[in-house]
């Protein structure tokens, strides 16, 4: 329970805060974080898939 002391003590406003809110927007940012990490992840593989590969046909192909 917290008071907004805007007026006197005896007539302070008595409010709560629902923390079922501040819960899903928690739950929210960790899917997102989760979300962008695999898209980090997917990327770094990607490029060390496309790096392998041309790699692999320089190679290949300087011994013609």
């Amino acid at each position: 329970m917290y008071y907004l002391r805007s007026r006197a003590a005896a007539d302070a406003i008595q409010f709560t805060v629902d923390s079922s809110g501040m819960k899903v927007m928690l739950s929210v940012a960790l899917i997102l974080l989760n979300v962008v990490y695999v898209v980090l992840l997917t990327t770094r593989v990607c490029q060390e898939v496309y790096y392998a590969h041309l790699s692999f046909n320089r190679q290949t192909l300087g011994s013609f």
